[in-house]
């Protein structure tokens, strides 16, 4: 990302006009900085106006340097370049050299040219890459150990970590520089492998250094795997690596004293340099919109400018040095930037916020080859849309940092949740195999946990591989949930500890995802959407193993008992434990105003259709009876590429109209929402016949019930679990189609308050119905607790 220069003259100007004791110095000097970064750079690009970049032989191809300079932060741009000579017959993809050549056209062809011709910088630029020759490997011989004289593992006062996917060579380069060149501070080596292939994974068998190696069987993305690291961590002092970044001589002593000679100070990162030796980043400074500059990237790092230490707005987390407990404070990486992206950032805010400055130390040196993992494309995750989108994620959260300079005052902390073993206690396993994200089932889930503690027994979150207690604790922290006591327990270690007095696997299929472990086994089924033959062949005779099955409504009790009647199985006894909401205290806010939708952003089966609402909104505005009315669209996002698309997609299908998105938003801003607006969209299942696809319709609808115990009235798809809850013309609506939601909210916004009044109250009384107390009492029945 580049600050652009309409962007910089803007805020320059803005500035301006800003009051003195708004603009805060630090926001000044930063504009002047900024201003002399972009006449470094247009500097830059005329020295090499004229020299050609050559890339790789065979046949080679020749490119101006100004065209390459202005597009190397951009590969798309250069795929569309490539693309359009294609067109028109000036150049063809054959012309692109074999060895980098890949499957799929021009783009990733260019993408990767662009990669091995500039991958050390515009080092690249003149330098003539031969083609490989292709030779049988040579023997290797065994390396001999290594045994660094200031490794210590059972009291090292700095811990490395260091994340490995799918890309070992690299790692070991990076081991091997840390061994080689970290000394004045003992030390050890955290390296987590995030789910890689066993072919990559088989070579830490027999490292030649110590290290001690998490394996994690899942990918948790660059956050979550650096959580789960620093969670391993010994030491007071956490390193975070990017295993493409190899160390140089007397780079660990400098970013440590700093630390700890300033208490004010939270993070420290080093000066990154490409392989071929210029200056990558120096620091970075965001701008009001949150693109970034890497301070002095592509220059020459021996210059004074780049040898001053100083605060910044940022670090790169490919090296950072903190200390653990404030990492832990701040709850580390955020899950809302998942994939990747912007979660160093992120970081390095969040401690600003709580008065620790971000420092860069000029007198500490790493080498960094920079996306060598993100790059390879062939993990596909599909990155090219993650960026934009985490940027307006990260906007929403310090757009008025970014604007004034001034943060608001720091959120509430919990203390990180620690779990707690009494032998004497009844044990409790719930067993999730979906990934801890801000959605219903999970929340379900949790609330169970946070029953069971409170009746005194031990509990285990099981989770198919590990995740980390900073997570944990963020998702107490959105759910407004105490879940101090409770265990994260993996699977492999929940199977050697021995059966738990209670079993609870959380599925989505009625054929069990784990078999029992548990003196008593429940199996508490969201919806049972059908199973590959396979695997229901594979595990139905698991399903004997469990005493009962727990539902969260009718509508999902009545879907099992015909699919168990469909496959011939014999019933099992069925209890509903309909999911419980919090009920405001507050009176019904008055002046309340404009529609909400809460909902996870996805695209599948039962899907929130956040789409379709967006349609019935147009309506509404073509039909000039929305006025002064906004819609908000509340949700957490997900991280599979088809579910990004689908939030930008519908992002695309708002412009122009007054729709919000609240993307991720904290538990309080969705409380807000709900306590302010006047109507509640509901749309999972809109045009599905429940008869024909039940899956496709939602299962329960918590959110609708949350805007009801706030006084507003909602519209819900006339089936599934919402169509059962709310109860037509008394509590709430029902509709049927596009029309038939814009028609029913056109009419309800033409009512008066003392009109609505008495629905709103109805709604209110109905949502006494699921609080978390009658919540809690259905549960003791049913578990005898």
């Amino acid at each position: 990302m580049n600050t652009r220069d309409d962007d910089l003259a803007r805020w320059q100007a803005e500035a301006a006009a800003m009051p003195a004791d708004v603009l805060t110095h630090r926001h000044a000097k930063k504009l002047e900085t900024m201003a002399q970064l972009r006449e470094q750079a247009r500097a830059a690009r005329a020295a090499l106006a004229d020299a050609p970049v050559v890339l790789p032989a065979g046949p080679v191809r020749e490119w101006n340097a100004r065209r390459v300079l202005g597009l190397i932060t951009n590969p798309m741009r250069l795929g569309r370049a490539v693309e359009r000579h294609t067109r028109t017959g000036r150049h063809t993809v054959a012309s692109i050299p074999q060895i980098v050549r890949r499957e799929g056209g021009a783009r990733p062809a260019a993408r990767k040219a662009l990669g091995l011709a500039l991958r050390d910088g515009p080092g690249g630029v003149r330098v003539l890459v031969p083609p490989p020759v292709l030779r049988a490997p040579a023997p290797q011989p065994t390396p001999a150990p290594i045994t660094p004289a200031w490794y210590d593992d059972q009291a090292p006062e700095v811990s490395v970590v260091v994340l490995n996917w799918n890309r070992s060579d690299v790692t070991l380069e990076c081991l091997h520089s840390l061994w080689e060149h970290t000394a004045g501070h003992r030390y050890e080596i955290v390296l987590v492998d995030n789910g890689s292939r066993d072919s990559d994974r088989a070579r830490f068998a027999s490292l030649p250094g110590p290290c001690r190696t998490v394996l994690l069987d899942i990918n948790r993305y660059f956050g979550e795997g650096n959580n789960i690291g620093v969670d391993r961590a010994k030491a007071p002092l956490v390193v975070l690596m990017n295993n493409d970044v190899t160390v140089t001589p007397g780079w660990l002593e400098p970013l440590v004293s700093t630390l700890q000679d300033s208490p004010g100070c939270g993070l420290v990162g080093p000066k990154f340099i490409y392989p071929n030796g210029l200056l990558q980043e120096a620091g970075g400074l965001l701008d009001e919109n949150a693109h970034s500059v890497q301070v002095g990237k592509y220059q020459d790092p021996t210059l004074p400018e780049f040898n001053q230490s100083g605060p910044v707005d940022y670090v790169s987390a490919a090296c950072c040095l903190f200390r653990k407990e404030d990492f832990e404070r701040v709850l580390g990486f955020d899950m809302r930037y998942e994939p990747a992206y912007y979660e160093d950032a992120d970081l390095c805010l969040k401690l600003n916020q709580l008065g620790l400055s971000v420092v860069y130390v000029s007198e500490s040196t790493v080498v960094h080859h920079e996306s060598v993992t993100t790059s390879d494309t062939s993990h596909g995750l599909e990155l090219n849309n993650i960026s934009e989108l985490n940027r307006m994620k990260f906007l929403g959260r310090w757009g008025d940092y970014l604007r004034t300079g001034r943060h608001e005052s720091a959120p509430a902390r919990s203390p990180l949740i620690q779990c707690s073993i009494q032998d004497d206690r009844p044990t409790v396993g719930l067993y999730t195999p979906f990934e801890l994200t801000p959605g219903g089932g999970e929340r379900y889930l949790l609330t169970v946990a946070m029953e069971a503690l409170a009746h005194g027994r031990q509990v285990h979150l099981v989770t198919p591989a590990p995740y980390s207690r900073v997570r944990l604790t963020a998702l107490a922290a959105m759910f407004g949930l105490d879940l101090d006591g409770l265990c994260l327990t993996p699977l492999d270690e929940a199977e050697r500890r021995g059966p738990f007095d209670e079993w609870i696997a959380l599925s989505n299929q009625l054929v069990p995802p784990v078999r029992s472990m548990g003196l008593r086994n429940t199996l508490l089924c969201q919806f049972p959407f059908r199973s590959g033959v396979e695997q229901w062949r594979a595990r139905l005779h698991w399903l004997a193993e469990y005493q009962q099955i727990a539902v969260y409504s009718p509508f999902t009790a009545d879907a099992v008992r015909a699919r168990l009647a469909e496959a011939n199985v014999a019933p099992l006894p069925i209890t509903v434990l309909t999911p419980p909401v919090d009920l405001a205290a507050d009176p019904i806010r008055p002046g309340k105003a404009g529609i909400v939708s809460v909902g996870r952003f996805f695209s599948g089966d039962h899907s929130k259709r956040q789409d379709l609402q967006i349609e019935a909104f147009r309506h509404l505005v073509e039909s000039g009876r929305a006025d002064g009315v906004t819609l908000h669209l509340v949700g957490s996002s997900a991280t599979r590429p088809i579910h990004r698309q689908f939030l930008i997609d519908c992002i695309d299908a708002a412009k122009g109209l007054a729709v919000q998105f609240h993307v991720d938003a904290p538990l309080s801003e969705v409380t807000d929402l709900y306590a302010a607006s006047s109507i509640y969209w509901h749309s999972s299942g809109l045009g599905v016949d429940p008869t024909v696809e039940p899956e496709r319709c939602e299962h329960f609808g918590i959110a609708p019930i949350e805007a009801m115990a706030h006084g507003t009235i909602p519209v819900v798809v006339n089936n599934g679990g919402p169509a059962a809850t709310v109860r037509d013309g008394i509590d709430g609506y029902h509709y049927d189609s596009v029309e038939g939601l814009a028609a029913r909210t056109a009419e309800l916004l033409s009512r008066t308050e003392d009109e609505l009044r008495p629905m709103r109250e109805m709604a209110r009384s109905r949502a006494q119905q699921f609080s978390r107390e009658a919540f809690g009492e259905a549960l003791a029945s049913t578990f005898d607790w």
